[in-house]
């Protein structure tokens, strides 16, 4: 009780923690759905969890949760660094230090970039089966920058990284056994993320906002849907 005032996360039986290693993630989607702070014996016995042998299905569904049931997904994903389980999904724990021109993301790093774009995304749920859908391509839409960033006289760039996210995308959502129509649509969003702003910036007109409508269609995607993906990456 006297934690629970606290806002504290403990575990109960810290022999028996490690029973189930599951209980490493549920601790991140804990920490940020409840907003409680977790205590160091706890962060210290969820290092040492191993969650490569965890059925996909089941890590997928505290993911779920994680997402679509905190106002501010990034403490769990700030936890799940601070303890080291990251390194359990190789394709987030790639965008820790990647730079960006702190021109566009004065933020920093990739890593941090995304973290701050999930919690703008949790603004834009509209509790309807999209909203999954949005927080996934949220998460995922820089995959691509750990393979295209480059810097050239003190330039940082990163050219061709939304069609280079979209296979490190359908690997991670893939072995978590993503619904497929789900993944669909999550690698089309990260595909075109960049495209609400790009055809702003070109001064694209009416045929190519129709062409763009077409290929968002063929995977199930709207145009809202993308526009909330690139306005949470905007203001991310």
């Amino acid at each position: 009780q006297r934690d629970l005032a606290a806002r504290v996360l403990r575990a109960s039986d810290p022999s028996r923690f490690g029973d189930d290693p599951l209980r490493g993630l549920r601790v991140a989607r804990f920490c940020a759905v409840l907003e409680f702070t977790v205590d160091a014996q706890l962060e210290r016995l969820c290092s040492e969890q191993d969650l490569s042998q965890l059925p996909g299905e089941r890590l997928f569904e505290e993911w779920r949760r994680l997402l679509l049931e905190a106002r501010r997904p990034s403490e769990g994903l700030a936890f799940l660094k601070r303890c080291g389980l990251v390194r359990h999904f190789a394709e987030l724990a790639a965008l820790i230090d990647v730079p960006q021109d702190p021109r566009w993301h004065p933020e920093g790093d990739v890593w941090t970039h995304t973290l701050m774009v999930v919690d703008e995304a949790a603004k834009l749920r509209l509790r309807d089966p999209d909203d999954l859908v949005l927080m996934w391509a949220a998460l995922c839409h820089d995959f691509g920058k750990p393979g295209t960033t480059s810097e050239t006289d003190g330039q940082v760039r990163s050219l061709g990284h939304a069609a280079a996210g979209i296979g490190p995308t359908q690997s991670l959502l893939e072995r978590l056994r993503a619904p497929k129509q789900l993944v669909t649509r999550v690698c089309c969003l990260v595909e075109h993320h960049l495209a609400p702003a790009l055809y702003v910036k070109n001064d694209a007109g009416a045929r190519g906002s129709r062409r763009l409508a077409r290929r968002l269609e063929g995977a199930g995607v709207s145009l809202e849907l993308l526009l909330r993906v690139a306005r949470a990456d905007h203001f991310g």
